[in-house]
């Protein structure tokens, strides 16, 4: 298949690779000089099924376009917290998060 060319109806989902060139002036032989990154706190919010989980991660933020964002751990982190919601695995849930358990409000 061609660059930039993409067949309706394929079987297999579609390959998007993105590159960048560095900044020369950060730039060595031997290495990338790595970016001075800063790390606050912060709440996310989970939402599954009539459940809310309350998760704290650490925002990474550093001077590019691309922050803030999470950790790899954190990023696991949200995802199994999830999965254990949709399961009803409310234990798991609560080990790892603070769980509320949602309630129609009549008015």
């Amino acid at each position: 298949m061609l660059s930039g060319e993409f067949r309706k109806r394929e079987s297999s989902p579609a390959v998007v690779v993105t590159a960048y060139r560095p900044d020369p002036q950060r730039w060595t032989e031997d290495s990338y000089e790595e970016e001075i990154m800063t790390k606050r706190s912060h709440t996310k919010l989970i939402h599954e099924g009539h459940y809310v989980a309350e998760v704290e991660v650490e925002l990474l933020e550093g001077d590019n376009a691309w922050s803030p964002y999470l950790s790899l751990d954190d990023a696991k982190k949200l995802d199994e917290i999830r999965q254990a919601l949709r399961r009803e695995d409310l234990k798991y849930a609560s080990n790892r998060a603070r769980v509320f358990e949602l309630t129609p409000v009549q008015v």
